[in-house]
């Protein structure tokens, strides 16, 4: 089994500010990428990092339906939302993968002068599936 994600395209901070700059200004949360998702050994991370103060909050969904998650090792999803230096992380821990985990994923982030939204589609790929002939792609980096 293997994993393929679609973003949605979101509005990225290109203000010409420094770092030092914006972690100061209150305003709503911006996100300074995209979601991205990163396959680990047995889970995939879906994340991005915001700007702005005060401390955010963060609900994450998956098909329009809240998640719950918590720190605790057992659960399937674990949600982060720490600070990292200048910026604040936002993520996502999807536990012991599987053909039930595609779908569409939403981060709602909040504060007290507003929210926003990112999003990405998780979907599978069944690696006993039949091939229709031709060359799987291969991507390098």
């Amino acid at each position: 089994m293997s994993t393929q994600s679609t973003t949605q395209k979101t509005p990225i901070v290109d203000k010409g500010l420094d770092a030092q700059t914006i972690k100061k200004l209150p305003g709503p949360p911006e996100f300074t990428e995209e979601l991205r998702m990163r396959q680990e050994t047995d889970r995939v991370l879906l994340e991005s990092f915001l700007i702005y103060e005060p401390e955010h909050q963060a609900t994450w969904f998956k098909d329009d339906v809240p998640l719950l998650g918590a720190l605790d090792f057992e659960e399937k999803y674990q949600p982060f939302l720490e600070r990292r230096g200048d910026w604040t992380y936002c993520a996502l821990a999807i536990r012991h993968l599987s053909n039930d985990d595609a779908g569409n994923y939403m981060v709602n982030v909040r504060n007290k002068h507003g929210e926003k939204a990112n999003h990405v589609r998780l979907s599978m790929k069944d690696e006993n599936a039949p091939t229709r002939g031709g060359i799987e792609p291969t991507f390098f980096r």
